[in-house]
């Protein structure tokens, strides 16, 4: 348990003392542009901001708004697994997707490459992701109906089933045959 509050520590005065973190949490990066992705204050704060279809949500994941609104959606639901990290969700883990997916939107890589359509062009549909964009389909875009918690619960499963399923394999390389420690872990 002590490395683990050793990094935990070690993240924590990094991301305090970092200038970058610093200008994160005032709104500002070093250049002074807006942090958040844009049109961060459009996308759907929940999943009751979504149109209801056959009451049934419908997210268009080839849309930049809803997509981000899925994004800002995942990061609130996750907040509580990342509070030791940073106050107001600045330590979550998960703000690499929305912010991807900002700078690919900035940066027109969203947009049709072919220009067949208008998909993703100020003269066409600007919030439209481009089914023929590689960046768009690079993009984690499915979500499940499982809440964090199952996904969570899902993986802790397969870890213990892997070390379930590799410790009898390597098992001999560390104890001898009455049952001590031998030479990669000095005895403790």
């Amino acid at each position: 348990m002590q490395p683990y509050c050793g990094v935990c520590a070690l993240l924590i005065a990094t991301l305090t003392l970092s200038p970058a973190a610093t200008a994160a949490q005032s709104g500002n990066d070093a250049t002074g542009e807006d942090v958040y992705p844009p049109l961060w204050d459009l996308a759907p704060e929940n999943l009751l901001d979504f149109p209801v279809k056959d009451n049934k949500i419908v997210i268009n994941a080839w849309n930049y708004r809803e997509r981000l609104g899925v994004y800002k959606n995942l990061l609130s639901s996750s907040a509580k697994y990342f509070t030791a990290f940073g106050s107001q969700n600045f330590g979550n883990i998960l703000w690499g997707l929305p912010l991807q997916h900002g700078w690919q939107f900035r940066t027109g890589r969203l947009a049709d490459p072919s220009r067949v359509t208008s998909c993703g062009y100020e003269d066409g549909d600007l919030l439209c992701i481009s089914v023929r964009s590689w960046w768009s389909s690079g993009s984690p875009t499915t979500f499940s109906s499982f809440e964090l918690d199952d996904a969570l619960r899902l993986m802790w499963r397969a870890h213990v089933a892997s070390i379930a399923y590799a410790l009898p394999k390597f098992q001999d390389r560390y104890w001898d045959e009455r049952g001590g420690q031998r030479g990669i872990f000095p005895p403790a």
